[in-house]
């Protein structure tokens, strides 16, 4: 039996590592992740009914990331479609707001400025740190469990004002003029800064490509924060930014990740876009685009997105061969039920887990590329 005394042995682990005397302060909202039943299989359903069996429920508002299957088109096989929705009627009788989204910051779950909040899925954690203002370290699904039943996270990393503060600029030596760019450039400073909070200059184009920058650091690296110069709302000198470390990123850096991410050896099965998952606005944004190519596009977002996005622009997905998939991510089960072994997507982040655990082969394309810009 699981007791809140076994959650707040869990979440104390930081200050146990250190040989200190945990400190605690309370959350207002809570983000999990890893409630895919391809990520968690028997043994993560089994904790989540024991959790559920000792009386232990959610006490803040919290939101879950994506599953494996989409729900309504149960696009996986039926006992991989049964326990996936066995763990989303778990976490929704534990509690949680079954969102199955990875932008709840958008959508769902929106903090606060100066909010603390305990926060698992890396892009979400990012973005509300970096751009909202709200406070998270990077939690895993299990201690953001625990802290959404507790109400209270550890008190360490950045949720202190000296873990905000950077400790390293990291300069762009070339244009990101999009979001393959802006993808790759936070794949490479994920991997460089190692745990030092950076400081970068705002040279995104768009809330498209600094989401996809954000989500990639995530991807390589183990930072909850960047500083983004005129967007996170923490004040730098540049005295200060001229005494600390300065690192910089130039072209042959991210043509070497780039090279390092693909794999595809011949034409694609299926374009993915998606991940994280776009908005509505981002939806439309694509849909402007022309398109001459017969390949269905899967295009991941919330379910609140794709019921809008099919009542509004029905003619033009179809126009487009684009199909909305919500509840899951691109990590989707509908690449295992349709044999894809071969996938072009213009995510890094969804690059690398495609690569790395659905083991298909990737290419990366510009957005511009996959619709003929």
């Amino acid at each position: 039996m699981i007791d809140r005394k076994d959650l707040l042995e869990l979440i104390s682990v930081p200050f146990k590592l250190e040989g200190l005397k945990p400190r605690f302060i309370r959350v207002s909202s809570a983000h999990i992740s890893g409630i895919s039943y391809n990520n968690i299989r028997e043994e993560g359903l089994e904790l989540l009914k024991e959790i559920l069996s000792s009386g232990l429920r959610i006490t803040v508002p919290t939101t879950i990331n994506p599953g494996f299957c989409e729900l309504e088109e149960q696009d996986c096989d039926k006992e991989t479609y049964k326990k996936q929705l066995e763990i989303i009627e778990t976490f929704k009788k534990l509690g949680a707001k079954p969102t199955l989204s990875c932008i709840p910051y958008l959508l769902g779950n929106i903090p606060k400025k100066g909010d603390h909040i305990a926060w698992a899925e890396s892009n979400a954690v990012l973005y509300t740190n970096s751009v909202i203002g709200a406070w998270s370290n990077k939690e895993s699904g299990l201690t953001a469990l625990a802290s959404a039943i507790l109400g209270i996270t550890s008190f360490y990393g950045v949720h202190l004002e000296e873990g905000r503060v950077p400790k390293v600029k990291v300069n762009f030596n070339f244009e990101l003029s999009d979001e393959v760019d802006a993808g790759l450039a936070g794949f490479v400073l994920g991997k460089i800064v190692k745990d030092s909070i950076p400081f970068v200059s705002n040279s995104f184009k768009n809330r498209y490509d600094l989401i996809e920058f954000l989500a990639s650091v995530g991807t390589s690296g183990v930072i909850p924060l960047v500083v983004i110069e005129g967007i996170t709302p923490i004040s730098v000198s540049k005295d200060y930014l001229n005494q600390i470390q300065s690192l910089s990123i130039g072209e042959e850096e991210i043509n070497k990740a780039k090279s390092s991410l693909e794999n595809l050896k011949s034409e694609e099965d299926a374009i993915l876009m998606g991940c994280p998952h776009l908005s509505l606005k981002e939806v439309e944004d694509l849909l402007k685009l022309n398109r001459k190519r017969d390949k269905d596009i899967f295009v991941f977002v919330p379910k609140e997105v794709k019921a809008v996005a099919e009542k509004k622009y029905s003619k033009e997905l179809k126009d487009k061969n684009i199909k909305l998939v919500s509840d899951s991510c691109i990590l989707w089960g509908g690449i295992v039920s349709r044999n894809y072994s071969k996938v072009v997507t213009n995510s890094v982040k969804g690059a690398y887990y495609l690569r790395n655990v659905l083991k298909v082969e990737v290419g990366i394309r510009r957005k511009s590329e996959i619709m003929d810009v």
